[in-house]
């Protein structure tokens, strides 16, 4: 068969432009493992009771399991839930401070027979929490039932709250809202030199500067490195500003959403990270709706307009 017949030009698949479109790259591509548990060293079942994600050279994310119900099912008297408790408390302040230091994924030692991880695989998707959150419900078949709410909970990123937060603040403050945020997508770029630096701040007046951000998340990993970015940036750019002003504006994931235990999770993790702020000198705000947020945030910047 000729060819040419189907060629456009010099271009033999020109015939195809009409149809083809381009693939967006993936904003998170790394590798992904579950977190292993053996009971009972003399017994061969293992589980999988958690699923921890890493991009190249970045912290790692996890989420773990937080109920322990079925295994009270599987094992009955012969394995006492405090031991389970205690196990699971580990490994949490391992991968803890495994995320902190940027171990690498398959460099994280649990100490322990009972834990180990399994042997990475690539990943990739639109944000580590939503790949940790499918392959979690793929492979942690030990997760008990939850209500229809709680299996429908939605994370949402820190743009996607400053938007819900600026929304509900343009009603509430007007025409000062202008002097009040700043665009939340170009952020504050501080020139150095040859370099430029971009610092993560969406709150400005004349004396004070702040940040919203989100902790709807169910991984507290997310969580407390969006509190640690919002201390450093904000720090650095008070200081560049010589503002003494700083303020914190945290949305929470409605207390309904969560399966209890998630939820004490994200608000240990919160109330931790709160307390150093406020040490440094951060005015720190903690709510689950965006009007409340708004309202906080209006009376907070409006005495230095």
């Amino acid at each position: 068969m000729n060819i040419n017949f189907f060629s456009s030009g010099n271009n033999p698949f020109g015939h195809l432009d009409a149809v083809t479109s381009t693939i967006r790259p993936s904003s998170f591509v790394g590798q992904w493992s579950t977190l292993e548990l053996q009971p009972d060293l003399f017994a061969p079942q293992c589980f999988s009771v958690g699923v921890i994600v890493q991009a190249p050279q970045q912290r790692l994310h996890y989420h773990l399991l937080s109920d322990f119900k079925k295994f009270e099912c599987i094992y009955s008297k012969q394995f006492p839930k405090k031991a389970l408790v205690e196990m699971f408390t580990h490994a949490e302040e391992v991968l803890r401070q495994a995320a902190q230091a940027r171990i690498a994924l398959e460099k994280v030692d649990f100490g322990s027979p009972n834990l180990r991880l399994s042997a990475p695989a690539h990943t990739s998707g639109e944000t580590s929490d939503s790949i940790i959150e499918r392959i979690y419900r793929d492979v942690v078949v030990l997760e008990p039932g939850l209500s229809t709410r709680v299996r429908q909970f939605d994370s949402l990123d820190t743009p996607s709250v400053r938007d819900l937060v600026n929304q509900a603040l343009k009603s509430i403050a007007g025409s000062d809202f202008e002097r009040i945020v700043l665009d939340a997508k170009k952020g504050v770029l501080i020139p150095d030199g040859i370099r430029t630096h971009y610092l993560d701040v969406n709150l400005k007046t004349s004396g004070a500067c702040g940040s919203v951000i989100s902790a709807v998340y169910k991984t507290t990993s997310t969580v407390e490195m969006n509190l640690l970015r919002a201390n450093l940036d904000l720090t650095t750019f008070s200081k560049l500003q010589r503002i003494k002003n700083k303020g914190v504006f945290l949305m929470l994931p409605e207390r309904t959403q969560l399966a209890p235990a998630e939820w004490e999770r994200i608000e240990n993790v919160v109330g931790e990270q709160s307390w150093k702020l406020e040490k440094d000198g951060f005015r720190v705000v903690s709510l689950d709706s965006a009007d409340g947020l708004a309202k906080e945030i209006y009376d907070w910047a409006r005495p230095t307009l």
